[in-house]
């Protein structure tokens, strides 16, 4: 990754962020047989509060119809790496310009059990609140505030056995939402890594 802009450093929380998800190596899954995909957890400053925007997803897909996820789809050949593709499918759904997404950092992959995808997630800081355009993947678009995520309105966990792997399955219920699946793992991977800088990252929250 190229080096980030002035206003990345300048920024406590982005700058911060950026240095904590460099230190962890994420964990790469490998599985025969699935498909890579990323996804783009997109943040930015909306007057005091960080926003994280999620989408709900159209029943014009071939996959998780009317699921609550992050902007991203499968890696194709022309994307070259898996942020390219993270990019890619954040400009096509929601028309974030690549240009204008920063990337701080990769998360742990996360395995879609259904669909049989191995998902890599990448954090990335918009300098303002963007113009969004959904396509027709997209049925609404889910800015939600990352305070409101931190201190959920519920919270679940628990383990499932599926296909000999034991899995974590979370669900985030926020402000009328709910929020599962390889999703919540992503979620909470980012939101773990964000407590793990207590009080700091938190405090810039708030």
């Amino acid at each position: 990754m190229s080096p980030s802009p002035d206003w990345i450093q300048k920024d406590l929380f982005f700058s911060r962020l950026e240095g904590l998800l460099h230190r962890r190596r994420p964990r790469i899954l490998h599985r025969p047989g699935w498909r890579r995909a990323a996804v783009l957890l997109a943040l930015w400053n909306h007057g005091p509060h960080l926003q994280l925007l999620f989408i709900r997803r159209s029943h014009r897909v071939r996959h998780h119809k009317g699921e609550i996820s992050f902007p991203g789809g499968v890696w194709e050949s022309q994307d070259g790496d898996l942020l390219q593709t993270a990019l890619r499918e954040a400009e096509e759904e929601v028309g974030i310009l690549p240009q204008e997404a920063i990337p701080l950092g990769r998360l742990d992959d996360a395995l879609t059990l259904s669909s049989h995808y191995l998902v890599a997630p990448f954090v990335a800081a918009l300098p303002s609140t963007p113009t969004f355009r959904a396509n027709r993947e997209v049925a609404e678009l889910l800015p939600l505030p990352l305070h409101r995520l931190l201190k959920p309105d519920r919270f679940e966990a628990r383990q499932e056995e599926i296909d000999g792997l034991l899995i974590p399955v979370y669900t985030y219920e926020v402000e009328g939402l709910r929020i599962w699946g390889a999703t919540a793992r992503i979620l909470k991977d980012l939101l773990d890594r964000i407590r793990e800088d207590h009080p700091t990252l938190e405090a810039l929250i708030e």
